[in-house]
């Protein structure tokens, strides 16, 4: 089925492996006639912008998506990205989705997994942004950790302090 692709002028994205720009001069339209793949410049993560652990599964499926012939470099990168995160994530729809994109990767399916991934982004984008809010709160203290405190109990004194000060 032909994809008709609309770029605004200077606007750039990755047919293939070639970048291509936008006329300057207005909109530049093409279709696609066989299977390529596709991305815009708004949906490319530079390295250097891949700076949290979603991010950095991104960009390696990203690289696995646009440059399948280096996909002995990349693969094993996504593979401890996403070992890392799996050991790491508890909230049971970052872990779904985590489970999705190892399927689709699995099967090859590089763009549907980088569809997730960046919903994924998005979540992680929030809760670092609401524990930077928690951190920046002027009655915010970080309780003492003694050596010896396993994490259950450190996440039970949490969740009580958090009730005494009516927070859930």
């Amino acid at each position: 089925m032909p994809l008709k692709i609309e770029l605004k002028p200077g606007e750039r994205a990755v047919i293939n492996g070639a970048v291509i720009e936008g006329a300057s001069d207005g909109r530049t339209e093409f279709v696609v006639l066989n299977r390529a793949t596709i991305m815009r410049e708004r949906h490319i993560l530079k390295e250097e912008e891949a700076n949290t652990p979603v991010k950095r599964l991104y960009f390696a499926l990203q690289m696995l998506y646009i440059d399948p012939a280096q996909k002995e470099q990349y693969l094993p990168l996504f593979e401890r990205y996403a070992s890392d995160l799996e050991k790491t994530l508890s909230l049971p729809p970052l872990k779904f989705a985590l489970e999705q994109i190892l399927v689709s990767t699995q099967s090859e399916q590089f763009y549907e997994a980088m569809k997730i991934c960046r919903a994924m982004i998005e979540t992680e984008d929030r809760l670092f942004e609401y524990g930077r809010a928690i951190r920046d709160s002027q009655d915010f203290q970080m309780p003492e950790v003694p050596a010896d405190m396993d994490f259950a109990t450190l996440a039970a004194q949490i969740r009580a302090r958090a009730v005494e000060e009516g927070h859930k």
